[in-house]
């Protein structure tokens, strides 16, 4: 007896002469194989399989997949550039606070320079911080 059903591939046990999934009579005879190396049922099985389906349904689930992680990527930059535009609004109030006070020291006019920097470099970070949230919108859209 075979070891597995010529038709539907289902293990046979020994000494039984009928499949028990699908009732096709086991013999003794030897398995052919195709030049691939195939038996009849194994081909049949390969033969039924619609690669084109399986294609163009994994190019629609990678599109999605990418696109998902743009957006995710362009959120993430988002947030972490309106981190450092709070960050410089911050560095640049205080440098400006320090500059004020600092005048008469000469050393304020330093202060107030940075201070302006800082705050000239947070508005920079935020422009960009928007247009990232922004373009990660419109990958969230069009996926």
């Amino acid at each position: 007896m075979t070891n597995f059903c010529t038709k539907c591939g289902t293990k046979a046990n020994p000494g039984v002469k009928f499949c028990t999934s699908c009732g096709n009579k086991l013999t003794n005879e030897p398995e052919v194989k195709d030049k691939d190396g195939l038996t009849a049922s194994e081909r049949a099985i390969v033969d039924s399989i619609d690669y084109d389906k399986i294609a163009s349904e994994a190019a629609a689930n990678a599109k999605v997949n990418q696109s998902q992680i743009v957006a995710n990527a362009q959120k993430t930059a988002s947030k972490k550039n309106r981190n450092a535009a709070i960050f410089g609004l911050v560095m640049g109030i205080l440098f400006i606070i320090t500059g004020f006070i600092s005048l008469n020291l000469g050393l304020g006019i330093y202060f107030l320079i940075a201070g302006f920097l800082s705050l000239v470099f947070a508005g920079f970070v935020f422009v960009v911080s928007r247009q990232n949230a922004k373009a990660a919108e419109e990958h969230t859209k069009q996926s």
